[in-house]
């Protein structure tokens, strides 16, 4: 069968505003989901989360499954080449709304006209995970979507997750603290808070991890921003930009002493210490030797360095480092840089998590 467009990839199914039922209680849970899934029985499954804001369909147009964000599809409108080259389906879920915080003396929640909260005072599309709180159960959610997952597709053996910006960062916790639900889990742009530090970096199974980021992101602050300009790569802690803070809502974050909102939330983990600390525990898990710390310029297993990417690795890209010197945050930036020469190995960024992951499905997790 050929469809313009499609040559020998034939459409598959699509389902739009879908509800995964839950199974902590009755009905479904409140994120309408989107599926792409070629024929035949995938073997993979790829839950990819949207940023701060965004949307499952502008997601999908970003990460080159989608065409276009029209509501209505053409076969031609969607990727069934890469989806059947690597036997996967994905989903995209909409994140629930985070309303501006309410936290006690919070200096980044101003009402002026020019604020972030006056020009979105319904709140901002994203996920729960401490940092941000929409009130909707996301850890949960995912557990959910696993099972809706392997109980309606038999032939699914793995299933990853893949998160952008405040997606990534709900990526990272469930890497984090709940480990048995995905496979593989991959970010780019995915901040780890500096609420998280205080609890001890020691997931219950070390699980794969793939992380991007842009060496001019300025939202996180690794370029520039309230820390002073210039690079702050090796900076012990990256500060994310004020205006960010607007939505969040941190459970926790109320200095005891003083009882008001402490603004050391914008404290961000380097990736870079996220990396050292899951090579490490790695390493110690399988009675290897500790590769020690994090050093730019060597890193672990030497970086590699591909056009503008350099890229660190820990037993056989079992942790995974890229470090882009062109883009800022946004998704668009990383997909452009990688899909052109300058990157290397022209790729799509979900092409590119998709032969890591497949990779990775068989390595020992301890």
């Amino acid at each position: 069968m050929s469809i313009r467009g499609l040559g020998s990839f034939p459409p598959g199914t699509v389902m739009q505003q879908f509800f995964i039922p839950r199974t902590d209680g009755p009905g479904n849970h409140p994120h309408p989901c989107d599926a792409y899934i070629p024929q035949g029985g995938p073997k993979h499954a790829l839950v990819v989360l949207h940023g701060g804001g965004g949307s499952k369909r502008s997601q999908a147009v970003f990460c080159r499954t989608l065409k276009t964000r029209d509501l209505v599809l053409e076969p031609e409108d969607i990727n069934w080449k890469r989806l059947y080259a690597f036997s996967t389906m994905e989903i995209y879920p909409l994140g629930q709304r985070c309303l501006p915080s309410n936290a006690v003396d919070n200096p980044w929640n101003p009402n002026g006209v020019d604020s972030r909260v006056a020009q979105r005072p319904d709140g901002v599309t994203a996920w729960s995970q401490g940092y941000f709180w929409s009130s909707a159960n996301d850890p949960q959610f995912l557990k959910d979507v696993k099972d809706w997952v392997f109980n309606n597709f038999p032939t699914v053996d793995y299933i990853h997750i893949h998160g952008h910006s405040a997606g990534g960062m709900m990526a990272k916790y469930m890497w984090r603290f709940e480990p048995q639900v995905f496979h593989t889990h991959s970010t780019v742009s995915g901040p780890t808070p500096f609420y998280w530090d205080p609890t001890p970096f020691a997931p219950a199974v070390l699980k794969p991890m793939w992380m991007q980021m842009g060496a001019k992101d300025t939202i996180l602050g690794l370029l520039d921003g309230i820390a002073g300009p210039g690079d702050h790569w090796l900076d012990a802690t990256w500060r994310q930009q004020p205006a960010q803070l607007s939505y969040i809502n941190v459970k926790g974050a109320v200095n005891p002493v003083t009882g008001k909102w402490v603004p050391q939330l914008q404290e961000i983990i380097p990736d870079w210490r996220e990396f050292e600390r899951a090579a490490n525990l790695r390493a110690s898990r399988r009675g290897f030797a500790s590769p020690g710390p994090f050093v730019d310029a060597y890193g672990v297993d030497y970086p590699a360095k591909i056009g503008t990417m350099r890229i660190w690795s820990y037993d056989a890209d079992f942790i995974k480092l890229r470090k882009l010197t062109e883009p800022d945050h946004n998704y668009y930036d990383h997909q452009k840089v990688m899909l052109s020469e300058s990157g290397g190995n022209p790729t799509s960024i979900i092409s590119e998590v998709m032969t890591w992951a497949t990779a990775q499905v068989n390595a020992p997790v301890l």
